[in-house]
């Protein structure tokens, strides 16, 4: 429960970090940008932009790049029509391996180039593709030797282009965020019923604490606004869940008991050993049986 308690704060901090991180890379880039001596820095703060001034920081040309994006759109293209006509898509998909590799080793050769505009060796640019450690180091390059002046105009900018998106998702948390309340006590409330049980757990047992801690209503009722909000695929698997939980399986309703094995006819008993092929029943009669005793 105190997670539950804990709902709002995780919801503001994690959209604070959403909007603040992406304003701290940007100030980062344009820094850079100042530092050697780039005009318009402020478009670091303009998503999509901010790749053609990092590439200018690198002193890499904005052509190749868009040779690259079109090359790309071509290959996903044509990869598709394969496919649809049955064609083999072994070499495409080679093909857009190899495109990959090409952006990878051309982004990073920007960094490398961008490091050594800023005074420092380029394999420090490199270590900007290390997963965590790549942020740090970017900021490394951008304020070792200082700071600049913001552009107050960009960071507002940013604010805006940044912000909306995530205070919708914050407004969107929050709202559900009764119904996730009521169905996480629901759920203590369950399995606290099941700690309190003592022997082996039978499924007739869990369908009745299910019943009487409310765990089956709040499911059903998941499952029917899950799939009002046109969500199938979720409203399947908590529907699918609380079928299987709730009603007896199909093969439990379907189950019938197994026939009966034929047994030897009155006077006879069944052979020892294993009956020929295609045979169902091997018997032999009571004077064979009692004159092979010795």
């Amino acid at each position: 429960m105190e997670r539950v308690e804990s709902w709002s704060e995780w919801i503001y901090w994690g959209g604070a970090l959403a909007v603040l991180i992406p304003i701290l890379l940007s100030y980062a880039l344009q820094t850079i940008a100042d530092k050697v001596g780039i005009p318009h820095s402020w478009l670091a703060y303009v998503p999509l932009l901010q790749l053609y001034l990092a590439l200018r920081v690198g002193n890499c040309s904005p052509l190749i790049v868009a040779f690259w994006v079109l090359s790309g759109v071509t290959l996903a293209v044509l990869t598709s029509l394969l496919q649809t006509l049955g064609i083999g898509i072994g070499l495409p998909l080679l093909c857009f391996g190899l495109w990959l590799l090409w952006g990878a080793m051309y982004l990073a050769f920007a960094f490398f180039r961008m490091a050594a505009n800023r005074g420092l060796s380029g394999t420090v640019g490199l270590l900007c593709g290390v997963p965590v450690l790549g942020v740090f180091v970017f900021l490394y390059i951008a304020f070792y030797d200082g700071f600049v002046r913001p552009h107050w105009l960009g960071i507002g900018l940013a604010l805006l282009l940044f912000g909306l998106p995530v205070l919708e998702g914050v407004s969107t948390l929050k709202h559900s965020q009764p119904e996730v309340e009521a169905l996480v006590a629901d759920v203590s409330a369950f399995n606290q019923a099941i700690r309190n049980k003592h022997g082996q757990i039978t499924l007739q047992k869990l369908k009745e604490v299910m019943e009487s801690s409310g765990l089956t209503a709040a499911v059903e009722n998941i499952a029917g606004k899950a799939a009002a909000s046109d969500e199938p695929s979720r409203a399947g698997a908590v529907g699918g869940v609380s079928k299987r939980l709730i009603e007896p399986s199909v093969t439990e309703q379907s189950a019938e008991p197994a026939p009966a094995l034929a047994a030897c006819p009155p006077g006879t008993v069944p052979r020892e050993g294993t009956p020929p092929k295609g045979t169902a029943l091997w018997c032999r009669r009571v004077e064979e049986s009692a004159a092979a005793k010795p």
